[in-house]
């Protein structure tokens, strides 16, 4: 059985996903431009639920297995969002040495769990 995790971006999701980032990019200039760029990402947002919407029930409805497939793609999703990184500890016998790399880790943590958490969009190809 085969797990489609993407779905198809259809003509009017890479429209409002060149609108969103034109309004966006305006809205960093413009505060007018804000609530429009509001809206459109409300719709741009609507549009990908019911793209993933389509993909799903479509994936399920030719499925031979029906409850398999559905319990199937549910683990699938579930287990894309419990994904966490763990940092690594500094290990040093020197205790200044260890205080140091325990700064050092400190200091980069936050820039590297952004870094590794980008959100990564649809894939509009």
């Amino acid at each position: 059985m085969q797990i489609r995790r993407s779905f198809t971006a259809t003509l009017e999701i890479k429209r409002l996903k060149r609108l969103l980032d034109y309004y966006y990019i305006l809205s960093r200039q413009k505060l007018d431009s804000l609530e429009l760029s509001r809206k459109i990402k409300i719709q741009y947002d609507l549009e990908i639920h019911r793209a993933k919407q389509s993909s799903y029930e479509n994936i399920i409805s030719t499925a031979q297995n029906k409850s398999r497939t559905v319990w199937t793609n549910v683990n699938s999703l579930i287990s894309e969002k419990k994904v966490t990184s763990t940092p690594r500890l500094p290990q040093s016998e020197n205790l200044c040495t260890l205080a140091e790399e325990f700064n050092h880790s400190f200091i980069n943590l936050a820039p590297n769990l952004v870094k590794d958490s980008a959100p990564s969009g649809p894939k509009l190809s």
